[in-house]
Parts: C-alpha cells; sequence; structure tokens
C-alpha cells in the first residue's frame, strides 16, 4: 500500500513540505539580510532558529508580509496552528489578495472543518492569482471529496497546466497521488515523473511510481522504481515491505505452477527484504519438508 491515504491529508501532507513566499525587494540592506538567513535556517530544518528572526522582524517590521508569512508556516509545522492562523489572518489585514496567506489559511480552515470558510479562501486566492496550482489544487480535493468527479478533475487539471513549470516536487507529487485515485494512471506517472526529475530522492514519489507500474501489470519496473528508493534510504520499512510483497506474489505463482525451486528462491528473497515474512516462513518451511519426503 501506498504510505498516504489520498485525499484529506491536507495538514499531514501540506506541512511536510516547505512553500515559501515570494521574497518581495526589500528596502534595507539590514531586513534583507535577517529574511534571507531565516529562509535559510527554515530550509534547512532549523525552525525554532529561523522563528526567532522572522519574529524580529515583525518587531521592526510588523507589516512585513514575507516574515509573517514564514513565522506562520514553522508554527503551523510546530503544531501551533492557533499562531499560524492570527499571523496569515495578520497579513490578509493588509495585503488581502496575499495568495500564500489565502493558500494557508484555507489549509487551517479545512483542518478544523470549516469547509465554506477554506473554499472561499481558496477562490479569492485563484481570484488574485488565477494560475495558483495550490489554490486549484485543494478546490480539487474538496470537490473530490464530495463526489464532484469533473469539477475535481477540472481543479487537477487547472493546476496540472499551472505547475508544468514549477520547480516544487511537492506540487507534482500531490497532483500524481491525486490523479492516481482518479485512476488516471498517465497523467499520475507523469506527475510522479516530474517530481522526480525535480527531486530524485523523493522516496513518497517512488513508492507511489512503484504500485502504479505494479497496478499496471509492469513488474520488473515496479520493483526497479523501489530499489531506487532503497539507493536513497536502504532502511525505508515501507518500500522493503513493497518488494517483499511482489516477490511473494512472483514465489507463490511459481509454487502453484509446480516450480517448487523457483519458488523457494522468491520466497528467500521476499525474507530479504522482510526477514518476518510470515507467508515466506510458512511455505519455505512447507516447501523444505516436501523436498525432505521426496528425498527420502
Amino acid at each position: 500500500m501506498i504510505r498516504r491515504r489520498p485525499y484529506l491529508i491536507f495538514i499531514a501532507l501540506a506541512a511536510s513540505f516547505v512553500l515559501l513566499a515570494p521574497a518581495p525587494a526589500f528596502a534595507a540592506d539590514n531586513v534583507a539580510d535577517r529574511l534571507v538567513e531565516a529562509a535559510g535556517l527554515h530550509e534547512a530544518g532549523k525552525l525554532d532558529e529561523a522563528a526567532g528572526i522572522f519574529a524580529c522582524v515583525l518587531d521592526d517590521a510588523p507589516d512585513n508580509s514575507y516574515a509573517a508569512c514564514q513565522l506562520g508556516l514553522i508554527r503551523l509545522k510546530q503544531n501551533r496552528r492557533q499562531s499560524a492562523a492570527r499571523l496569515f489572518e495578520k497579513v490578509l489585514e493588509h495585503d488581502p489578495s496575499n495568495g500564500f496567506a489565502l493558500v494557508w489559511s484555507g489549509v487551517l480552515h479545512l483542518d478544523a472543518g470549516e469547509d465554506d470558510a477554506a473554499h472561499d479562501c481558496f477562490v479569492r486566492a485563484l481570484e488574485a492569482e488565477p494560475g495558483d496550482a495550490n489554490a486549484h489544487y485543494f478546490l480539487g480535493v474538496m470537490a473530490a471529496a464530495t463526489g464532484d468527479r469533473s469539477e475535481a478533475l477540472s481543479h487537477f487539471r487547472a493546476a496540472q497546466a499551472a505547475g508544468e513549470h514549477v520547480d516544487d516536487p511537492e506540487i507534482h507529487f500531490r497532483l500524481g497521488r491525486a490523479f492516481m485515485a482518479e485512476d488516471m494512471a498517465a497523467s499520475a506517472r507523469l506527475e510522479f515523473e516530474r517530481c522526480l526529475a525535480i527531486a530524485p530522492g523523493h522516496l513518497d514519489a517512488l513508492d507511489a511510481l512503484g504500485w502504479l507500474y505494479l497496478n499496471e501489470g509492469y513488474v520488473e519496473e515496479a520493483i526497479e522504481t523501489w530499489h531506487r528508493g532503497l539507493d536513497v534510504s536502504p532502511r525505508d520499512a515501507q518500500l522493503r515491505a513493497n518488494l517483499a510483497t511482489v516477490f511473494c506474489r512472483q514465489a507463490l505463482e511459481l509454487q502453484e505452477s509446480g516450480e517448487a525451486g523457483r519458488a523457494m528462491l522468491y520466497w528467500r528473497k521476499a525474507q530479504r527484504f522482510e526477514p518476518n515474512n510470515r507467508a515466506a516462513a510458512f511455505y519455505l518451511r512447507r516447501l523444505k519438508r516436501q523436498q525432505a519426503s521426496l528425498d527420502r
């Protein structure tokens, strides 16, 4: 199985990527230097240090939308949703068309079950920037969740067009998952490949692309894709379980066709990736007993 649920994953997925608000032209060199430093710390995952600098900038320049948006995103990652919401609301008070703040406010409303308020935020984001891939994506998610497949696909297609030249792997990964959930394999594969072209070690994309290949009958391509993931993270439990699952299927097919010797090889392959795999252990014991009885 793919490691995440397909649709209602708003905060869990959204908080895992860094959507940086576009940096404006700064008037003061000192402010510019501090914001560049904070952005670097944020990207490096040093959230507390980055938050401290963004907060200091806001003390000196309360209307700095960039600092407020980034601090809001950090607060969200720190699971401080109310603080994040207040920061985005503050941005929208003096900059009502700020697409970044609108999208993240919408995400927070979704997390709180406030669908109407979330929908309003995403629509306003599109009014401010018609090509906002994230706003289209989340509107597509909302439409899919209510069963409106036509509207969902319309938004996903718009997000795909808007994100085609965007160097954000997460946009392409999310779209790939959305298309995969709608059984649109070709579009899903395209988005996963776009994601991996930007971030070759994106484990979730490699996980999902492997399942896409497997579901289409391309077993060797699936195995190769998951091995690419293990090259990045050799102990990744999900990828190892995927490979064990495939080798178990192949072993069982061989066993049922009477090829016991080859079946044992594939059961052992499964155990190599998942040593505690019960099916592999069970059938290996059975095959060994059968082989021993034949040798007597």
